[in-house]
């Protein structure tokens, strides 16, 4: 059983996270007003007159400009006070997890031995919001109580026959049987707006002028699974395991439902051979091969129906219940499925003083479950598809050895490094030559799936320097309409006068040349040190976070670097003497001038950085108190230890954290405002009697 209790706003949330917002947040203006309220005009709108308004409270602002015109701009971007977010908002999540194995074995025979699991998750969680009217979410809500619950219960059935013999030089082992999984997930959700108090915060909902209507809901699935596993080897020498499953899951339609899925792997130690076994130098050498077929059914429930959601409209006059469609059918869903084949090689020598494990691999998964966008036309949003067939292929290979061992000192290392490639092979169901992956703003994607590319190329606009006093002169009217000096310039691909989206091209990749790690351990007489560093070489990261900071709106904090490297348009007024090193900067620039025309949140190789980095992960430093030491105590031994975490990091990267890589197999390389990682530093000691 787990108890747990998380508070906190969200960190992460490009929109309205605290680290964000703090960013974000001009540091010319405070953050509590004179009167202490929260200041909500982050901006230069703000100043000494104050009004309090009925809507948003108290309001400091600058009287110079008109107070509509202050009031239009204080959720800008929808970032808020972080300090306010800090203190003021409730933001609780409690849990309690239950889980349980019953496990009975009966012994049929000397080698047969039937089995039986019944295991359950019990999991409930209740989320406590509140967000109080001195913090609004918009100018016209005022306090917002939000209660959540969750109730979720995994069942699983599992029984299984197992059998193992060994036959003189021969071993055998099986394992036959099946599974029935159940997940039943429950949620309830309450909320109120427009509070007039905070005293009872969200244990008073109906204290909320403006209640919300009341959403409830339930889903469950099934997966059902017959399994086979056998293994055989010969003298330990020849080694050879078979293995399927046959799985079935209630998320697909009728006919579609089940998928089978073997794989077989193969290996020989060729040190074990008679001709072999004599080497002084190779004291270890096994090949392996192995293929195989996984599914994967990693979907919400309910993809191939038709269904419905609750809604009111007016007839007569009068406010009826009713239900619209909700989601767009998709009955041809199936598994998505994983090929791989894989060849190793283990070899030692010097008595595996050295060793080395090597293993390349190439996997085609077809059938990709992907959540595709729809045209607004549709009246949807998204479908569940499967769009692509993909090939990873790669090279793996992991190098150990013990460098020095003697009484009083021993060193051993270990380095990994990686090599992965991908491709996509081809699209499914998909109108055109291209699926957009990661929609960041209007109908800007910020990578595409096309087949022969890689997945997790940025794909966009090529920033040139800003329109100049030259450049201007020169530019089509239909190329950009409105341009003016010193705003944002692309690159005209096409060379047909007018900014499209055929002028959108490759401009980044997000996959690494290769990744890895070394990590090295040292012993002296009582005394030990290891430490562990990982690396990642050629890829790049888009930096959506620098849309804003890099921005000159002026409603904004913004980088220093963006100022220095700013277009400055030359006038009467400019100080002759830097006139010629304005210029030079001005004809190379791609930072727009403060107050320029065009949204500069458009998807550019402008916000594209190299994310490569070496880190040191994690350092370990112990000593073991001496044994004559401990001899009187009845101890049998104390060791003190410091572990040290993420002490630094060595990148180009302009950003917190240059390991941003999504979840998904297709969001790669974004970085919308990531966390950065913390430093950990810890002291204890283990105690053996």
């Amino acid at each position: 059983m787990t108890k747990t209790r998380t508070s906190g706003s969200v960190i992460n949330s490009f929109a309205g996270g605290m680290l964000n917002s703090a960013l974000i947040f001009a540091p010319t203006v405070p953050l509590l007003n004179p009167d202490g309220s929260y200041n909500q005009v982050r901006n230069y709108l703000y100043g000494e007159t104050f009004l309090n308004d009925p809507a948003l409270g108290t309001i400091y602002y600058n009287s110079r400009f008109p107070y509509a015109s202050v009031t239009g701009n204080l959720q800008v971007g929808n970032f808020n006070n972080p300090k306010a977010y800090i203190e003021g908002v409730t933001n609780d999540n409690s849990s309690l997890q239950l889980l349980g194995n019953v496990t009975l074995s009966y012994k049929l025979t000397d080698h047969l031995r039937l089995e039986g699991v019944f295991g359950t998750t019990i999991y409930n969680s209740l989320l406590e919001y509140y967000l109080p009217t001195y913090v609004p979410l918009s100018t016209s809500l005022r306090g917002i109580a939000t209660l959540g619950n969750l109730q979720s219960n995994k069942l699983l059935y599992q029984t299984t026959l197992n059998y193992s013999r060994t036959f003189k030089k021969h071993n055998i082992s099986g394992l036959v049987g099946g599974t029935v999984e159940e997940y039943v997930d429950k949620t309830q959700n309450a909320s109120a707006q427009s509070f007039t108090t905070n005293v009872t915060g969200v244990n008073n909902i109906s204290a909320g002028q403006v209640p919300q209507i009341p959403v409830s809901n339930y889903s469950d699935y099934k997966l059902v699974s017959s399994l086979f596993r056998g293994s055989y080897n010969y003298n330990y020498k020849y080694y050879l395991t078979l293995s399927a499953r046959y799985d079935g899951s209630s998320k697909f339609a009728d006919g579609r439902r089940f998928g089978f899925f073997p794989s077989i792997g193969a290996s020989w130690r060729v040190m074990k051979e008679a001709w072999f076994a004599n080497s002084k130098f190779i004291s270890e050498l096994k090949l392996r091969g192995s293929y195989g077929i996984i599914g994967n059914q990693a979907v919400g429930p309910y993809n191939t129906l038709s269904t419905l959601s609750s809604t009111n409209a007016v007839f007569g006059g009068a406010v009826n219940a009713g239900f619209s469609p909700s989601r767009i059918p998709n009955e041809l869903l199936t598994w998505e499925q994983s090929k791989q084949s894989n060849l190793g090689l283990d070899f030692g020598i010097l008595n595996n003083r050295i060793t080395l494990s090597a293993d390349v691999y190439k996997k085609i998964t077809d059938k990709l479950l992907y959540n595709v966008s729809l045209p607004t036309t549709s009246g949807f949003t998204t479908i569940v598809r499967n769009v692509a067939e993909l090939e990873n292929k790669g090279l793996e290979i992991l190098l150990d050895a013990k460098i020095i061992e003697n009484k009083n000192f021993k060193w051993s290392t270990s380095f990994n490094i990686a090599f992965n490639r991908n491709k996509v092979l081809s699209l499914q169901g998909n109108n055109g030559d291209f699926l957009g992956v990661n929609l960041l703003i209007g109908s800007a994607f910020l990578s595409r799936l096309t087949p022969g590319e890689e997945i997790g190329r940025f794909y966009g606009y090529e920033a040139m320097p800003v329109w100049n006093d030259t450049s201007i002169v020169r530019k089509p009217a239909a190329f950009q309409p409105g341009a003016k000096e010193g705003d944002r310039r692309y690159k005209d691909q096409d060379g047909n006068g007018i900014l499209t989206e055929a002028d959108r091209v490759y401009i980044g990749n997000s996959n690494p040349k290769y990744t890895g790690g070394f990590s090295s351990n040292f012993t002296y007489k009582n005394f030990d040190l290891n430490a562990f560093f990982s690396f990642s070489y050629g890829n790049q990261i888009f930096n959506q976070l620098r849309w804003n900071l890099d921005n000159l709106s002026g409603f904004n904090n913004a980088m220093e670097s963006a100022f220095l490297e700013r277009y400055i348009p030359i006038n009467s007024q400019t100080d002759p003497a830097k006139v010629d090193a304005i210029k030079e900067r001005n004809y190379r620039t791609k930072i727009a001038s403060a107050g320029a025309l065009f949204d500069p949140r458009e998807v550019t190789d402008y916000y594209i950085e190299d994310g490569s980095f070496l880190r040191c992960r994690d350092i370990n430093i112990g000593y073991n108190l001496p044994v004559s030491l401990l001899r009187s105590t009845g101890l049998a031994g104390v060791r003190i230890y410091c572990n040290l975490q993420n002490m630094f990091t060595i990148t180009n990267y302009s950003g917190f954290n240059p390991e941003v890589n999504g979840s998904s197999l297709a969001t790669r390389g974004l970085d919308n405002g990531s966390y950065p990682n913390a430093k950990t530093y810890r002291i204890g000691f283990n105690v053996n009697f």
